[in-house]
């Protein structure tokens, strides 16, 4: 997915290290489903590459960087 958030990413591999501090990962589908993103399901959906794993951090830097252009 072009534009999307895959492993290869420096958010990503910054992710593994998020974990190892005890930060939860969660996946795509795990992450629509949280009341804090419920006006962004959408945009979520879009923006992060399903089967990823993703901190809330990583999520919000997503919407974050595609709401500033």
């Amino acid at each position: 997915m072009e534009g999307g958030i895959g492993l290869g990413t420096k958010r990503n591999r910054e992710a593994s290290g998020a974990a190892a501090a005890g930060e939860p990962l969660h996946t795509r589908a795990q992450l629509v489903t949280f009341m804090r993103y419920r006006g962004r399901r959408d945009l979520l959906e879009a923006l992060l590459e399903d089967g990823k794993v993703f901190t809330q951090k990583q999520a919000d830097a997503a919407i974050e960087t595609f709401m500033k252009g």
